[in-house]
């Protein structure tokens, strides 16, 4: 008796695609444009809007609450009381109180429109954020997920 795989049973080598990687890395080329050094004209004031105060929304409010030059302008979720709870750890610490926005699965439109604010940060899933991202027009966006 023979021992050993049967040839259709034995894992298949998979092909590797160094080559042409190595190959392409050596080829000689141009460099176009470096960011290196580059540094954008500064903010003195960062105005934001959080939507979603879960556990990553609520980290997220006492993390940049220690940031000095970040104003968290607004706060947006559908509980009432973890948009509640944000605030009062806002004003407990000396912050100013933040404009609420709370009731339903679309305030975090209302926030956008309204609160002043020119960056936003939303916590919430994937869908959510790739769904909506097209709405926020003009702002500027950061996905924390």
């Amino acid at each position: 008796m023979a021992s050993g795989l049967v040839s259709g049973c034995a894992p298949k080598q998979s092909e590797s695609n160094l080559a042409p990687i190595l190959e392409s890395v050596k080829k000689a080329h141009a460099q176009k444009f470096n960011m290196s050094g580059y540094a954008a004209p500064a903010i003195p004031v960062v105005r934001v809007g959080i939507i979603g105060l879960g556990d990553r929304g609520s980290d997220a409010v006492m993390r940049l609450s220690y940031i000095e030059g970040v104003e968290i302008k607004a706060l947006g979720d559908k509980r009432e009381v973890c948009v509640k709870e944000s605030n009062r750890y806002l004003t407990g610490i000396g912050r100013p109180a933040a404009q609420e926005f709370f009731g339903d699965e679309n305030i975090w439109k209302k926030l956008v429109e309204t609160s002043g604010s020119r960056s936003y940060i939303y916590l919430h899933s994937m869908d959510f954020a790739y769904s909506n991202l097209g709405l926020f027009n003009g702002a500027w966006k950061t996905c924390c997920m």
